[in-house]
């Protein structure tokens, strides 16, 4: 069932109580149920093409503010800190629709994308950007990297990567200096075969050893 974005400012949103099945799944009233962590799932796909772009989650508060503004929030589970999607990057995900199931338990938000159009922190449009393939006989599963190169990266998604919580990290000047450094050598074609293996290294100090040694 759809939940109306509103074209008029709200001021508060009501999550009404959870009084009977038939309430719950015909009802006219929004009764989301979060779980024991107070988080709902929501995925999260582009209006335009239909593309699935993220698996987020979101509490009481990320999806009244997400109503309110019509604009993502979601809850870092890892950082238990509530963040906007696109804060740092721009990269927001203005949202069209919002839908909600049967038992009124999972969230689907219909979003735009702001900005250079990359949704994924590290820097594809879609967060699903490997499939499974060729099992070996060992049982190992083999996740190639997409043949297209991500839309944006370094300092673009380097927010992106902290307010979700990834790679256990915190922004500080040196390392950030750093992680830009390195992406935006990469993401130039003409260098990409001269320094290519220094790379990865530049960005594992960045982003793991230069938080630690400023601290």
């Amino acid at each position: 069932m759809p939940i109306l974005i509103s074209r008029i400012p709200v001021n508060k949103v009501i999550f009404v109580n959870r009084e009977s099945i038939e309430q719950v799944e015909e009802g006219k009233f929004l009764a989301p149920k979060f779980d024991s962590n107070g988080i709902i799932p929501a995925i999260v796909t582009e209006t335009s093409s239909g593309e699935v772009l993220m698996l987020g989650y979101m509490n009481e508060e990320s999806l009244s503010k997400t109503i309110e503004t019509k604009e993502a929030y979601y809850w870092s589970r890892s950082r238990e800190v509530l963040w906007k999607k696109g804060a740092s990057s721009g990269m927001v995900h203005a949202v069209d629709e919002i839908m909600i199931d049967d038992d009124q338990d999972s969230i689907w938000l219909k979003v735009s994308i702001k900005g250079l159009g990359a949704s994924c922190h590290v820097g594809y449009k879609s967060c699903f950007y490997r499939s499974l393939q060729d099992v070996t006989e060992d049982g190992d599963m083999k996740l190639p990297m997409p043949l297209a190169e991500p839309l944006t990266m370094g300092h673009e998604i380097f927010g992106e990567v902290v307010a979700k919580g990834g790679y256990g990290t915190s922004v500080t000047p040196v390392s950030q200096f750093y992680f830009q450094q390195a992406f935006s050598a990469l993401s130039n074609k003409k260098k990409k075969t001269r320094i290519g293996k220094s790379i990865k290294f530049m960005a594992t100090v960045a982003v793991f050893c230069i938080p630690a040694i400023e601290a």
